[in-house]
């Protein structure tokens, strides 16, 4: 029989269950046009002084001891540094932590940066299930089948705008922009009236446009930069009012695969952008109520599950996940940081087992346990 503890129990997704944060700022929708202009009627100017440099270090930004990656929240707590609308300060200004490992930052940011532009590839970002989006490699054996979700018109887009981002030049930079911002704008009136699949399609693709910002050599106005921002952030929060556990996961059960890749997708999505928060000066204007804390999210898939191309193959995989599991409840986020701490205790051979059959996307994980 599973382990169904109290501490694995349905309760701990109760918004008032003690993993809820609540922000009390600005409003979080930015008044916008799908003409790159904003609330005050001036024009985007692409090509404007900007920012400094977003890889440079910024020694007046230091991350608070409480908002490292054991914090047991899904989205940061407000630094003390306010992003107000008439800050000059951009928010993907790489942040200086006060402690963790420079070297474990570097290999984040640039496994982080690697996820920009793969679309343009024939590989997938880490959070971006393969059923998502139909390879483009022509001897990819991947067949859709009636339990496969329907790929997606928004990551399509994304892709085509990444491949124009790869080959842009001086003379086209501005359109490819421009486009971005026409998609951005997209998200935020459609946003409200999608389902689960395609708001988590607009958070995966506003993700991958705010990593192509932050890598970035141009210079662009903070306004464009605080747009995105809050682009990305009101529909983090959309997305973050649906579950992000299946109940037969909390129970021990397998779960149907469609939704387990929904809720897969979600968990690393917002790991993602839970990094980003750390490694950048982000700081959402609005108010945002997370209804479920990090640390009890399950860790990342195994890969064999993340990579299975059909539905027979992942049913496979996850019964002998669950038979050499034998009734103990699935890893979570809170263990790994126990681990790091030196307490992996009973979970030790679980861990140790989830490490050897962990993906790419696991192994940037645990590099972030250790570094941020």
């Amino acid at each position: 029989m599973p382990d169904l503890t109290p501490q694995y129990d349905l309760a701990l997704w109760d918004p008032d269950a003690g993993f809820v944060e609540d922000w009390e700022i600005s409003d979080v929708v930015a008044d916008t046009t799908s003409n790159g202009y904003s609330t005050n009627e001036t024009p985007i100017n692409w090509f404007t002084s900007g920012p400094t440099s977003s890889l440079t270090l910024d020694a007046t930004l230091s991350i608070p001891a409480d908002c490292m990656f054991h914090t047991p929240y899904l989205v940061l707590r407000p630094m003390d540094h306010d992003l107000s609308p008439t800050s000059s300060r951009s928010p993907f200004i790489h942040a200086c932590p006060s402690t963790g490992s420079q070297i474990g930052r570097t290999f984040l940011l640039q496994n982080i940066k690697s996820y920009a532009t793969a679309l343009a590839t024939k590989n997938l970002p880490v959070f971006i299930h393969g059923t998502s989006l139909p390879s483009l490699d022509p001897s990819s054996c991947q067949a859709p089948t009636c339990a496969t979700p329907p790929p997606s018109p928004t990551l399509e887009i994304c892709r085509s705008i990444i491949s124009l981002y790869t080959t842009k030049t001086p003379a086209t930079s501005s359109f490819v922009w421009r486009t971005i911002t026409m998609e951005k704008d997209r998200f935020m009136n459609e946003h409200a009236d999608g389902d689960e699949w395609t708001v988590l399609s607009m958070l995966q693709a506003i993700t991958l446009y705010v990593l192509l910002r932050i890598f970035d050599e141009d210079s662009f106005s903070v306004e464009f930069d605080r747009e995105l921002t809050r682009a990305m952030t009101e529909i983090m929060i959309h997305a973050d009012q649906w579950r992000l556990v299946c109940s037969a996961e909390i129970e021990g059960r397998r779960p149907e695969w469609t939704e387990w890749l929904l809720v897969e997708s979600k968990r690393r999505i917002v790991t993602v952008l839970f990094i980003l928060h750390l490694l950048f000066d982000i700081k959402p204007e609005g108010q945002a109520r997370s209804k479920v804390g990090l640390s009890v999210l399950p860790l990342p898939a195994h890969k064999q599950l993340w990579e299975a191309a059909t539905e027979g193959e992942w049913i496979e995989k996850y019964d002998e996940m669950l038979r050499t599991r034998n009734g103990r409840c699935y890893l979570r986020y809170a263990d790994l940081m126990a681990l790091a701490r030196g307490h992996g205790g009973a979970k030790m051979n679980d861990l140790s087992s989830w490490m050897v059959s962990g993906d790419a996307f696991g192994v940037l994980v645990m590099m972030a346990a250790n570094s941020l």
